[in-house]
């Protein structure tokens, strides 16, 4: 069986979560691209189950303040951990298009 095409639009950051330049960014993207008709799914850590990824996103807010390096490092690595695993994911039932990947660890996940 042929597996069907997806336009993915990929990062580290969740859309619900602020309006920083990156989350503005990417609405306006999807914005533009459902404008045009092309048909895409947005993913980010927060597509893989949340009883996981939320526990694990708290435990940086610990050490945040006091530890900013560490901090840093906790969430690239894990946000990284978990897109890579939901692109694998999906890799797994369709072939994947990333047009769109707003940080260098998106990116590197998206081609893993």
């Amino acid at each position: 069986m042929e597996k069907k095409t997806l336009i993915c639009v990929a990062s580290l950051f969740g859309l619900e979560r602020g309006f920083g330049g990156i989350q503005t960014h990417i609405k306006w993207l999807l914005r533009y691209i459902e404008e045009v008709g092309i048909g895409y799914k947005f993913v980010s850590p927060y597509n893989f189950p949340h009883f996981i990824v939320y526990p694990v996103f708290a435990i940086r807010y610990l050490f945040k303040k006091n530890l900013k390096e560490f901090s840093t490092i906790w969430f690239r690595y894990w946000h990284y951990s978990f897109l890579k695993k939901v692109l694998a994911a999906l890799d797994k039932r369709m072939d994947i298009s990333v047009i769109n990947c707003q940080d260098p660890l998106s990116a590197l996940a998206a081609l893993k």
